[in-house]
């Protein structure tokens, strides 16, 4: 297996956004109820984007790939295109820009190769993939009444440093960042029915005044944007 990460040969002008990959990707196949191509021309643009190594768009290509699986078990339903089919039909048309038919990268031969690229791709910066990888250090834990625990620096730091990361790149995460910088549990709730709200009063023993002041920038941000997780912090800001 090759381990190598490239850099897409598609111009990066031309490379697709994060919720462009994934309209492409929901006007392309059916991953719900058929498991079967909705659009050969989308599909064939989704391909050629993944085998050119799009980091947005290869994540749908892997789940191509595993759906696609259970229609073949199925069989065919309701005279939908199996990606089998799709792919006797539409092979020719996987091109490159000059003509130049496309090769499948080796890496899509091994499902499991998806859990190391996307951690790869999270430490090289690219921002889907280190807001999820935000997610994977961020405090998921809670006791027999339903209220999260605290975690460690270590774990929270983690998150932030990847929750950063995914900022950079375009992701509005200020909530979930603001809440790993502020409280020792992660979140702004104290339970997972969201009843019991952590006060700004109630920070990490750890917090450093630049924290807290970024913090309080970042609820700005989100209290201009109408969140009222932002306003409330804005308020308690003042307030104490």
């Amino acid at each position: 297996m090759d381990y190598t990460i490239y850099l897409s040969t598609i111009p990066e002008n031309q490379l697709l956004r994060i919720e462009e990959a994934k309209e492409l990707y929901r006007r392309a196949f059916d991953n719900q109820l058929y498991y079967a191509v909705r659009d050969p021309d989308e599909l064939v643009k989704l391909i050629k984007h993944a085998w050119q190594w799009d980091k947005n768009a290869m994540p749908y290509y892997y789940d191509l790939l595993l759906w696609h699986d259970v229609y073949d078990e199925n069989g065919k339903k309701e005279d939908k295109m199996s990606f089998t089919e799709f792919m006797k039909k539409y092979r020719d048309q996987l091109v490159d820009n000059t003509g130049k038919p496309l090769v499948e990268p080796v890496v899509f031969k091994n499902p499991d190769m998806d859990i190391y690229l996307w951690d790869k791709f999270a430490d090289l910066k690219y921002p889907k993939f280190a807001f999820q990888k935000g997610w994977r250090f961020s405090p998921c834990e809670s006791d027999n009444n339903e209220k999260y625990l605290p975690c460690s620096d270590e774990q929270l730091e983690e998150s932030i440093k990847y929750f950063n990361y995914a900022l950079e790149g375009g992701y509005h995460c200020y909530e979930d960042l603001t809440a790993r910088m502020l409280f020792q549990q992660g979140y702004h709730y104290k339970d997972k029915e969201f009843k019991k709200i952590s006060k700004l009063t109630e920070y990490r023993k750890s917090l450093i005044p630049e924290r807290l002041k970024l913090a309080i920038d970042y609820a700005e941000i989100m209290a201009e944007h109408s969140s009222i997780i932002g306003i409330l912090r804005v308020t308690e800001a003042y307030l104490y």
